[in-house]
């Protein structure tokens, strides 16, 4: 929803042309809703992203920039757009519009469960556009006296890249917080930009995060199969959180777990 309402905002601007950074998902959703309003779509991503998700954006008919890290993807698009100004920015980081649409996923929750929301909310978390969009609708229905007692964002990373999970629990373990060895690519983020304000809306909704192994984030995607779900790694690493929480005595039963990309991406 985020790319959806991000893309309603350029087509009203009468842009002809967005450029986006991405890991890939949010990359192949701003071009698919730039494809549906004749918008123009360049996406940088990264040489690690899977060709899968790279064919998926040119079935959009987005001009793909692969290379580098994720890291020179952002750099790369940031000199794209310097020569290129009449190009709007679709960030799916920076932009409030994208992080307001991605708050629907939650309103949407509150409203199929007969207008309350379960005790805990799983979400992975790499550049922490879910993580600020979930802690928004919470923090909005309760100012709007909506809600009963305090609904808990728990944000999963994988371990081979956990620099949110390290800062949020002050873990300093002497390892390469810019590592970003994880088949969950969609948050290999090695240095989120927005990581502060992350934490902190974390906290005011009372969250945590959670770190997981490659193993469990495999045989998560295992479990998910055997129930008829088909998942990349990255929503896998979610599931993986959900099951690290469940056998935590404080983890909530009433637990909605977010599964944000399809396996196929990823084989």
């Amino acid at each position: 929803m985020g790319s959806v309402v991000l893309l309603a905002l350029a087509g009203a601007l009468g842009v002809k042309e967005v450029a986006i950074d991405s890991s890939g998902n949010a990359g192949v959703s701003v071009a698919a809703y730039s494809k549906r309003m004749s918008i123009g779509a360049h996406v940088f991503v990264p040489e690690f992203t899977s060709q899968k998700k790279v064919k998926q954006l040119a079935l959009f008919d987005a001009q793909v920039h692969q290379g580098g890290d994720r890291a020179f993807a952002s750099l790369a698009v940031s000199r794209f757009l310097e020569q290129h100004p009449k190009v709007f920015y679709a960030s799916h980081v920076y932009n409030p519009f994208f992080v307001h649409g991605v708050k629907t996923v939650v309103l949407e929750i509150f409203e199929q469960l007969g207008r309350r929301l379960p005790k805990e909310i799983v979400v992975p978390v790499g550049n922490g556009t879910l993580v600020l969009g979930a802690c928004q609708a919470i923090m909005e229905l309760k100012e709007a006296l909506l809600l009963d007692g305090q609904p808990k964002v728990v944000a999963v990373q994988a371990r081979g890249c956990a620099p949110i999970y390290k800062a949020f629990h002050n873990v300093i373990d002497g390892s390469d917080s810019y590592s970003t060895e994880t088949l969950a690519e969609g948050i290999a983020i090695s240095a989120p930009p927005r990581i502060k304000e992350i934490i902190s809306a974390l906290s005011a909704c009372e969250g945590t995060v959670v770190a997981v192994s490659e193993d469990e984030i495999l045989d998560a995607q295992l479990q998910l199969l055997k129930q008829g779900i088909d998942v990349e790694p990255t929503a896998a690493a979610t599931y993986a959180g959900y099951l690290t929480r469940r056998g935590d005595a404080r983890c909530a039963r009433d637990t909605v777990v977010i599964l944000t990309g399809a396996g196929l991406k990823s084989r």
